[in-house]
C-alpha cells in the first residue's frame, strides 16, 4: 500500500481568495438538490484515486443523514461537461471547514 500524504488548506479571509476569469469549460456549481447518492458517487469516483476510505462503508442511511445536513454544501467542478472534481463545505459555529476536495 502507498503512502497517504494529507493537505490542510485554510484560508482565514476574504482578500486571499483570488479569481481566475480566463478558466474557459470550468464550471463550479453547487448542488442545490441533495442526493446522497451522487456525494457517495463522487466520494468514491474522485476519492479512488485518493485512497479516501473511510467512508466506503457507510449504508445509504448513513449516507442519506450526512447529505441531508443543514449545513452540509456540495460543489461539484465540470471541465467540458465532464466532472472535473468536487468539494464539500460543513458549516461549524463560527466557521466552515472544507471536508473533502478532489480533483479528477
Amino acid at each position: 500500500m502507498q503512502p497517504v500524504t494529507t493537505y490542510y488548506l485554510e484560508m482565514l479571509t476574504l482578500s486571499a481568495l483570488k479569481r481566475k476569469d480566463d478558466a474557459k469549460g470550468l464550471v463550479v456549481t453547487e448542488c442545490e438538490v441533495e442526493q446522497y447518492q451522487f456525494n457517495k458517487f463522487l466520494y468514491q469516483f474522485i476519492g479512488e484515486r485518493w485512497l479516501w476510505l473511510d467512508k466506503l462503508s457507510w449504508s445509504d442511511k448513513e449516507w442519506k443523514e450526512y447529505v441531508e445536513s443543514q449545513n452540509l454544501r456540495t460543489w461539484v467542478a465540470y471541465y467540458n461537461g465532464a466532472i472535473a472534481g468536487y468539494f464539500e463545505l460543513l458549516k461549524n459555529e463560527s466557521d466552515v471547514e472544507i471536508i473533502y476536495f478532489g480533483l479528477a
